[in-house]
């Protein structure tokens, strides 16, 4: 047979596993939910027991920590049930967009950032927000902030003011799930 009639096949190697996702569903740690209430309480000036109650449920796969509420701790086949109150990100928790959205809904923007169009596109790929992309700032600054859609108003993530380098820092927004398990 000619070499050029010859079939190469070419062997692709296995991609190592690193490390396995591990799985994990626990009751919210109390230091955990206090700082929970705090927050709504002294951010948002508005009473937690309105929107979390004490049987909070944190499911963990990996590194990306889901905050819901709900009654059980739930098999490997079900990832989170009940409504989603937050994440836990380096240990430490965060209100998700649908708390927020619900708490403004009643009492107006409060620990807030309006962003504008151009911020919001580059936030939700993970970026930092730059002043200049902020259109409004609603108090106090100093906890973690809300990031809003100027062109709808919705919740898309949350940052943090770093007055050091004069810059919000995202802590995470939707497109971290895209991310993260996409």
């Amino acid at each position: 047979m000619h070499k050029s009639n010859q079939v190469k096949t070419m062997k692709y190697r296995k991609p190592r596993v690193e490390s396995r996702i591990i799985y994990e569903s626990r009751r919210l740690p109390r230091r955990h939910l206090s700082i929970l209430r705090n927050y709504i309480r002294k951010s948002l000036r508005t009473d937690p027991s309105n929107y979390i109650d004490n049987s909070l449920i944190v499911t963990c796969l990996g590194k990306t920590c889901i905050i819901h509420e709900g009654r059980n701790i739930y098999p490997a086949t079900t990832l989170y049930s009940g409504r989603w109150i937050g994440l836990i990100i380096d240990d430490y928790p965060y209100l998700s967009p649908v708390l927020y959205e619900k708490i403004y809904m009643e009492h107006g923007f409060r620990a807030a950032v309006i962003a504008r169009d151009k911020g919001v596109k580059a936030f939700l790929y993970g970026n930092d927000l730059l002043p200049i992309s902020i259109e409004k700032v609603y108090g106090p600054t100093k906890y973690p902030l809300a990031v809003i859609d100027s062109s709808d108003h919705r919740v898309i993530g949350v940052v943090r003011w770093d007055p050091h380098d004069r810059i919000y820092r995202n802590i995470y927004d939707l497109g971290l799930f895209l991310r993260a398990l996409g």
